[in-house]
């Protein structure tokens, strides 16, 4: 970021993320140009060698009040600049641990935004030799097909005869479970010699899915067993060399898609769709007849197999959400397959949140039945780490919180010190935006009445905002699914969770449908910018 005096450059973002320069601003295109030459002089001066070849892309529009051509120019560009880049500014609160926030981060800074950073959770690898690294180890024992003691390395040959592995399928509910199976194979893969010299990440979790795809084909005839993940998730699988044959995704990228695939009512639902298009020549009654003839006949493939569920174990005060059990059971009742759940890593608060967890509300299921996934955190402390970032949350200064998961808002909730202690930061920060709003009002009235020679406008003066109007520059909630939005809500007591995008296979949902409703919010008249 840099700053002049004369041209008042308000923010700049370095990207590397798209192969070609952006379209520069017309107004900005000369002096940035200038700017990026110096900057390669002195990198090629100072002899600094970069990863990648700088792009500047400009995400805010200039104000030069040395420059009558710009001066005239500065409300065309800024509404420009706010139909382009709606986050423009913004100041968005994450609250995904480190290992996430890193990608939802850089998309946020793609689309202007500033984000900053309050890791709700903190993911962490099982104790060494503790019973839930014992019984990961034996579960993916079974799944290789190796002896108990014995590493992957000595792998039988294909032609020697083996024992098909219990495992039908690995349902995965996280890109963190995946990376931790990934890991805790290649460990049980390495021989004594290997394992004194430490390895890179990206190494283990390779030799992880090298060894995932040897157990796989040890036949010849098909996969032993499949891989799922949900949207995006796959891709470090992909990444770690897994063959694209042994992974599935559903269609919905949540627990109840993943049910839904492994019963196959996705493919139900398609077969459905084509027959509708094609035409069905049959009489209604008989369509009827034959479709719920084969919906009940029709039996998932992993009906009575085994599947194995890497899942967290939530530690530290949290209290597990829903979803894992609702998954398990959904595995159990839709799919009738036989649920084996394993902890592949530990989700905990961060280490210096001090609230204590409560008894929340209760959310109720679909079965009516009292829910106990949300808890109210009561606590008087906020934690040292995130004092800065929540002090500009009770300032009014942050735009928008993003959260990523339910365990994320019992995080945060005990970092702030208690839920009501996050709720009162919250309309603490609500309030000073609409103080700021009405003297923004109040300074465009006194501008206008001067222009006029002191005449008003009826109406004018009065000033008032409806609720309406209020809430529109209020800080704006976010979750990365329906899901995740349920259980935030019931976490901060049930405050609305007001965005939610449709696509949640991956962040570049929630980024979509923040920047949705910022331009929605722009185009309001009672709106203000985003915080600067």
């Amino acid at each position: 970021i840099f700053f002049r005096r004369k041209t008042k450059l308000r923010a700049m973002t370095v990207a590397s993320s798209s192969p070609r320069p952006p379209a520069l601003h017309s107004l900005a295109a000369p002096r940035i140009q200038r700017l990026t030459s110096s900057l390669q002089q002195g990198h090629r001066r100072l002899a600094i060698r970069s990863t990648a070849a700088p792009i500047v892309q400009l995400v805010c529009p200039l104000d030069d009040d040395d420059d009558d051509e710009e001066s005239s120019s500065t409300s065309t560009s800024s509404s420009s600049a706010s139909n382009n880049l709606p986050l423009c500014g913004a100041r968005v609160l994450i609250t995904a641990p480190r290992s996430y926030a890193a990608s939802l981060g850089s998309r946020l800074l793609a689309a202007g935004a500033r984000p900053l950073s309050v890791p709700g959770v903190r993911t962490l690898r099982l104790r060494r030799g503790g019973e839930e690294e014992r019984e990961l180890d034996e579960a993916l024992r079974d799944l290789l097909g190796i002896r108990s003691g014995s590493t992957l390395s000595s792998f039988p040959s294909p032609s020697a005869p083996s024992r098909p592995p219990p495992f039908a399928a690995v349902a995965f509910t996280s890109r963190a479970g995946i990376e931790a199976v990934l890991e805790r194979i290649a460990a049980l893969s390495s021989s004594s010699e290997v394992s004194r010299f430490p390895r890179r990440r990206e190494e283990v979790l390779a030799a992880g899915g090298a060894a995932i795809a040897s157990a796989a084909f040890s036949s010849p005839s098909s996969p032993s067993f499949t891989l799922w993940a949900l949207g995006a998730d796959a891709d470090a699988l992909a990444s770690a060399g897994v063959p694209a044959a042994l992974v599935r995704t559903p269609q919905e990228a949540s627990t109840t898609g993943l049910v839904a695939a492994m019963a196959g009512e996705e493919e139900e639902e398609e077969e459905e769709e084509e027959e509708e298009e094609e035409g069905a020549t049959s009489s209604t009654s008989t369509s009827s007849t034959s479709t719920s003839t084969s919906k009940s006949s029709s039996i998932s493939f992993y009906a009575g197999k085994r599947v194995l569920c890497p899942v967290p174990a939530v530690v530290g005060g949290l209290a597990e959400p829903p979803v894992v059990p609702r998954f398990l059971q959904g595995l159990r009742k839709r799919v009738g397959a036989v649920p084996v759940r394993v902890a592949a890593y530990s989700t905990a608060p961060p280490a210096d949140a001090s609230g204590r967890r409560g008894r929340g509300r209760g959310r109720r299921d679909n079965d009516g039945r009292g829910s106990e996934s949300a808890t109210a955190v009561e606590s008087s402390s906020v934690a040292p780490s995130a004092a800065a970032e929540l002090s500009l949350l009770s300032s009014g200064d942050i735009d928008a919180v993003v959260f990523s998961s339910t365990a994320e808002a019992q995080g945060l909730a005990m970092v702030a010190g208690g839920a009501e202690a996050l709720l009162g930061m919250l309309e603490s920060g609500n309030e000073a935006r609409r103080r700021r709003r009405e003297e923004e009002e109040k300074t465009k009235r006194r501008s206008s009445k001067k222009r006029r020679g002191g005449r008003s406008v009826g109406g004018e003066e009065a000033g008032e905002e409806g609720e309406g109007e209020e809430e529109e520059n209020d800080i704006v909630l976010a979750a990365h699914g329906p899901y995740t939005a349920a259980g935030a809500s019931d976490v901060l007591l049930g405050l609305p969770i007001t965005v939610v995008p449709e696509d949640f296979s991956s962040f570049a949902g929630v980024v979509k449908a923040l920047e949705e409703e910022f331009r929605r919010r722009s185009s309001s008249p009672s709106s203000s910018s985003p915080s600067r």
